[in-house]
């Protein structure tokens, strides 16, 4: 052990200088090389965080636009359903909202889902009463659309018979029997179609009438829709950090609709129709 340490004290202090100063260079290298990877590995989560809010941001905006524009669609829909149903049977519509607004339950935030469900809550409330009245109008448009093919064949029948009739040579015309028999069918055969006439007069003025009160619910349930939609269209504009006054849009928005309340009613909707 002496031996050892008397082996130290002979080292000259200009080595034992360089070998501290050596090792507090390691250490601080060591030091460094820990600080700067400890920095590098925060800033490489900080850029992961940072992309997979980009991602999920992005995500987010594509169902919100898909969602934006399947309300919009509905809306439409609902407006252009009066006449829809003039001109065609297949009655499918909002095939997109509930798929859209289904996938806000995946990315959206509480508030966010909270408002859509309201939204889809009232859209099934204020629709519902229009479903029977649909029922009634395709009702109706099937019996007129029966009867006129009745009608149709009641006509053709007496061209039959008036056809029949004169084919037949003079003899026969003047035979007071055959000429009772074809008056008595033709005769039955009119009073048959003009039964059957204003039966489909008073029918199409029935459907007329339910077209009217179709329109007036309709274009109401989707003016009532709109506003209520601006809920969704607010949750999400913040939840995308875009700008908005909620309180002054929503107010802006109530007057604009409190303008046109009781505008759209069946009488007033009749008025322009005439007009």
């Amino acid at each position: 052990m002496h031996c050892i340490i008397t082996a130290f004290s002979l080292i000259p202090d200009v080595i034992w200088a360089a070998i501290i100063a050596s090792g507090l260079t390691f250490l601080g290298v060591t030091l460094s090389n820990r600080a700067n990877r400890k920095c590098l590995l925060m800033q490489l989560n900080h850029a992961a965080k940072e992309k997979d809010k980009e991602r999920e941001l992005q995500i987010r905006k594509e169902v919100y636009m898909e969602a934006a524009e399947a309300i919009a669609e509905s809306i439409k829909d609902i407006q252009l359903l009066p006449n829809r149903i003039i001109y065609t049977d297949n009655l499918e519509m909002c095939n997109k909202l509930l798929t859209a607004l289904a996938k806000i339950h995946m990315v959206g935030t509480l508030n966010t889902v909270k408002n859509t469900i309201q939204f889809m809550d009232k859209f099934n409330q204020s629709t519902m009463p229009v479903i029977p009245e649909i029922y009634k109008f395709a009702v109706l448009k099937q019996e007129i659309a029966s009867l006129g093919k009745l009608s149709e064949s009641k006509v053709n029948s007496m061209k039959e018979i008036n056809k029949t009739f004169q084919q037949m040579d003079d003899n026969s015309k003047k035979d007071p029997s055959v000429l009772d028999i074809y008056k008595n069918n033709i005769n039955a055969l009119q009073i048959e179609n003009e039964n059957i006439c204003a039966t489909i007069t008073n029918k199409e003025t029935e459907r007329k009438t339910l077209h009217t009160k179709l329109l007036s619910m309709c274009i109401n349930i989707a003016a009532y829709l709109q506003k209520e939609s601006f809920y969704v269209i607010i949750s999400i504009r913040k939840e995308l950090n875009l700008e908005i006054d909620s309180t002054e849009y929503l107010s802006n928005i109530e007057g604009l609709f409190k303008k046109y309340e009781n505008v759209f009613t069946p009488e007033n909707i009749e008025k322009l129709m005439r007009g």
